[in-house]
């Protein structure tokens, strides 16, 4: 009969046995958290190799299109009408390549915006102005102004906000303008006489002018490539063709969103900038009343 208080002995024997079963436990633990690990590890890594590719993939595509697009502008610059190409929205390349991909090309009108580079500027009164419209533009409109291209913003496209802008939102001014943007050819010389018999100083008349061009030669080329088993990919092309001698200023990837609001704007629907109906803002100047587009000297 045992003692009471007395604790039995444990033999040396169940003592290693119970250490080691707590050591299994703990080695299959760790290979357990290890082997998640790796797993884990291997996955991230077959993510970002599959990365990889795509991207690779979508490198060498959009080369490949941009050379495709840069050959038909080389080679179709002289005989293309691209103003007509603009206005009509049907495709000027609908083609499909050995691989199996399609692209298709849409030209746009790419001189509706103004250029922020005050050193191209052909006068210091046109400097003056382009400033003053840099410095009140807010940045949800940064879409009204672009790097690249020629000076001038053309009259076709040139949305509410700009004409407001470069003309005090003087709204005969703006009114001459629009009309002179329908019709099918405008002289400078009859332009200006317009401006200077609505009562606009002809230095004021002849600075506005200086911002606007008649005739287009800055498109954007809006580039769709479909591929049977991925995801429809846009681009951007923006060339400017005078003659037979084209420049390419700019080339990058769209968005879908950025995509569709570029058609939207080009078919007259809502969109920037220049939405059709969208009364313009107040946009003159810092301390230049509407109709005094340089200041201190006025309408008559």
């Amino acid at each position: 009969m045992r003692s009471p208080g007395i604790i039995p002995a444990v033999s040396p024997a169940r003592l290693r046995r119970g250490y080691v079963l707590v050591l299994v436990l703990g080695i299959m633990m760790i290979a357990v958290i290890t082997i998640g690990w790796l797993i884990n590890r291997q996955m991230v890594e077959a993510t970002i190799v599959q990365r990889q590719i795509e991207g690779y993939v979508r490198h060498h595509e959009m080369l490949g299109v941009r050379d495709l697009v840069r050959l038909w502008i080389g080679k179709k610059a002289g005989s293309t009408n691209f103003a007509e190409a603009a206005r009509s929205g049907d495709p000027v390349i609908q083609t499909t390549l050995p691989t199996g991909m399609s692209v298709t090309v849409k030209v746009y009108d790419g001189q509706g915006t103004l250029l922020a580079l005050p050193s191209r500027a052909p006068t210091d009164d046109a400097r003056k102005l382009l400033l003053t419209i840099l410095s009140r533009l807010t940045e949800d409109r940064i879409d009204l102004v672009r790097r690249s291209g020629p000076w001038e913003v053309s009259l076709r496209s040139a949305p509410d906000e700009l004409l407001a802008m470069i003309t005090g939102n003087n709204p005969l001014a703006i009114g001459i303008l629009r009309d002179a943007a329908g019709q099918d050819k405008v002289e400078a010389p009859e332009l200006l006489g317009a401006l200077i018999r609505a009562g606009i100083e002809q230095r004021d008349a002849q600075t506005m002018l200086q911002f606007f061009a008649l005739n287009t030669t800055l498109w954007r080329l809006a580039v769709e490539v479909q591929n049977a088993n991925a995801e429809p990919q846009w681009y951007e092309l923006l060339a400017e063709i005078q003659g037979n001698l084209p420049v390419i200023h700019e080339w990058r990837r769209l968005t879908r969103e950025a995509a569709e609001e570029l058609a939207a704007r080009a078919d007259g629907r809502p969109g920037r900038p220049g939405r059709p109906g969208r009364p313009a803002a107040d946009t003159s100047p810092a301390g230049v009343a509407p109709g005094s587009p340089l200041g201190g000297r006025g309408a008559r």
